[in-house]
């Protein structure tokens, strides 16, 4: 991907714009979820298209939800003090319940505990892709992420003062998820018979991950002031 401003070469600054949005894409689209599970019964049950039309959907989906949470996010840096704070502790609390949630799940062995409903009734690859695309969107907890990862990689802020830095940070979310799902319905139909245990292995992973955001967000929005 190759992309220029009046014929100068992408800053650093735009790179490592381009390279966070690409773990958000990353991180958004690895937790397993309802849509994830169709995805992968699909290319179980249906073969290699079916699934990868089901997860381009979901990939729209979240380049779109992106989006969305682009202009809240970036209203969150330079806040006075307490909200600042404020702003820290809502995202830390999103996380570890995130985290826990996910934990809790790999615990039980229960990864898709509400798959979204497999009823194709003879549609197309276009019509997989629009329902997957649809069922990603009502996804509650998707925004909030977004929004609070966002605001902690100091990606909307960050965007609006460099050039082309909404389109890095989208395109970059897009590469991220589009490589994650690859990987998924890839692997998924290369071992079929092994991915239930990858499905919860992912999860303790992504518990980890939330975990691990929670405490980088506390320690640079509360504990670091307070300390230092």
């Amino acid at each position: 991907m190759v992309l220029l401003a009046e014929n100068q070469a992408l800053s650093y600054e735009g790179w490592l714009l381009f390279f966070k949005g690409t773990w958000v894409g990353i991180a958004v689209t690895a937790p397993p979820g309802p849509v994830g599970g169709l995805a992968v019964k699909r290319t179980i049950n249906d073969g290699l298209a079916f699934g990868v039309a089901t997860a381009l959907g979901a990939c729209f989906a979240d380049v779109t939800l992106g989006i969305v949470a682009m202009v809240p996010s970036s209203q969150f840096r330079g806040l006075a003090p307490p909200w600042d704070r404020v702003a820290a502790g809502v995202i830390v609390v999103l996380l570890l319940f995130l985290g826990i949630r996910h934990f809790r799940k790999a615990m039980r062995g229960v990864v898709y505990e509400k798959t979204a409903p497999d009823v194709r009734k003879g549609r197309g690859v276009l019509g997989l892709l629009a329902g997957a695309y649809l069922l990603t969107l009502m996804t509650p907890a998707t925004v909030p992420f977004f929004i609070a990862t966002f605001t902690q990689l100091e990606l909307g802020s960050g965007a609006a003062q460099t050039q082309q830095g909404p389109l890095l940070v989208i395109g970059g979310v897009a590469s991220g998820a589009a490589a994650w799902w690859a990987l998924v319905c890839g692997l998924t139909h290369r071992y079929r018979d092994h991915a239930k245990l990858w499905e919860v292995r992912l999860e303790y992973v992504c518990a980890a991950l939330m975990w691990v955001g929670a405490g980088v967000a506390l320690w640079k929005g509360i504990l670091k002031d307070v300390i230092g």
